[in-house]
């Protein structure tokens, strides 16, 4: 059932139908995309920033969760807590581009929902 697309790129799956000029395969699925080099290295470097990302984050939050409950500011405590939603999209773009959710589509739609939510 995976046939060669001319649109796919190595390790991707894809299927037996026929593509539409709309961009959908007869099933309805979009059609599999080439991730060329520059696409691979892009991926690659929105991980390491990912990872960047939450390191300052939970540093962050940790910081100001300490300070604030030292002061008893309620302000500063809900600012440190909010470090952790950011740092939840991080963790969601970081399980995106690892191992073979890189070429994923279907994956791309959860992170993109994840994120969202």
């Amino acid at each position: 059932m995976t046939a060669e697309h001319p649109a796919a790129g190595p390790g991707l799956p894809v299927r037996d139908s026929c593509c539409a000029a709309d961009g959908t395969c007869d099933d309805g699925l979009p059609v599999p995309v080439a991730r060329d080099a520059g696409w691979l290295r892009a991926a690659r470097q929105a991980r390491w920033l990912a990872w960047i990302s939450l390191a300052w984050m939970c540093t962050e939050g940790a910081i100001g969760l300490w300070q604030g409950i030292a002061a008893g500011s309620v302000a500063l405590t809900g600012w440190a807590l909010g470090s952790a939603v950011e740092g939840l999209a991080s963790v969601i773009v970081v399980w995106r581009f690892t191992g073979s959710r890189t070429l994923s589509e279907t994956a791309e739609r959860r992170a993109q929902r994840g994120v969202a939510v």
